[in-house]
């Protein structure tokens, strides 16, 4: 039952963070008329207008999404959309990893030639300077950053990715794993009447991890076998 109550754990919807309350949110629950709470480890319980009683469990609620069972996950693994999608994932996921390490392959001596100073106010985080491209946000310095994404234009043609001036073909690729995964998410969700895709962190790696792991013992590939990089 382990692999169902990570997806429940999603039940509890985070809402927009309006200035002082940084955690409102909704329950998902299926009548649809669950009040909304403030997040509060020490609240007990919350009890919708339809007389179901949700307990609190940090950020989600423990009450089972609508009509969810093992049994009916393994259905939906096995249906074409499921499958399809999550392929996408599994090629996307693929693609990014082998993009990224590339890219920081070839952009590391692209880096290394220019100097790039902390700003004063953010001197504190770093006192040991920048040492890698993804701390150049520290940096105030337009004239060298304007430079530096500049000559990374120039190695990202250089290596075949021939993108619009300040793409990074790593981050293009991880955008579309994101896409990937979110219509995955979003599937489940509306096959057990769940916002999946408003997962994040660590929530929405499990539900992932879960959900593809489903697929592959379901279907019985492997991405490393299936799979190549186009």
């Amino acid at each position: 039952m382990k692999m169902t109550s990570e997806l429940l754990k999603v039940a509890w919807v985070r809402d927009p963070e309006p200035p002082g309350h940084p955690a409102m949110g909704h329950l998902n629950c299926p009548c649809g008329n669950a009040p909304k709470s403030d997040f509060n480890p020490d609240n007990g319980n919350v009890t919708c207008a339809c007389g179901k009683v949700y307990t609190w469990n940090g950020w989600i609620a423990k009450e089972p999404a609508k009509g969810m069972t093992v049994e009916k996950l393994k259905v939906l693994a096995k249906s074409k959309p499921f499958v399809d999608l999550a392929k996408a994932v599994l090629m996307a996921k693929a693609k990014a990893e082998v993009t990224r390490e590339m890219v920081d392959a070839y952009i590391k001596p692209v880096f290394d030639r220019f100097k790039f100073t902390v700003a004063d106010k953010w001197k504190d985080r770093l006192p040991g300077g920048i040492t890698n491209p993804n701390r150049l946000h520290l940096c105030e310095d337009e004239a060298v950053l304007t430079k530096f994404y500049a000559a990374c234009d120039v190695a990202h043609r250089e290596h075949g990715y021939f993108l619009p001036t300040g793409y990074c073909p790593a981050l293009v690729a991880e955008t579309e794993l994101c896409k990937a995964e979110g219509a995955l998410l979003k599937l489940t969700g509306e096959a057990f009447g769940a916002p999946f895709e408003n997962a994040y962190l660590d929530t929405r790696k499990k539900l992932l991890d879960t959900l593809l792991g489903l697929a592959c013992n379901s279907n019985n590939f492997k991405a490393s076998k299936t799979f190549k990089i186009a």
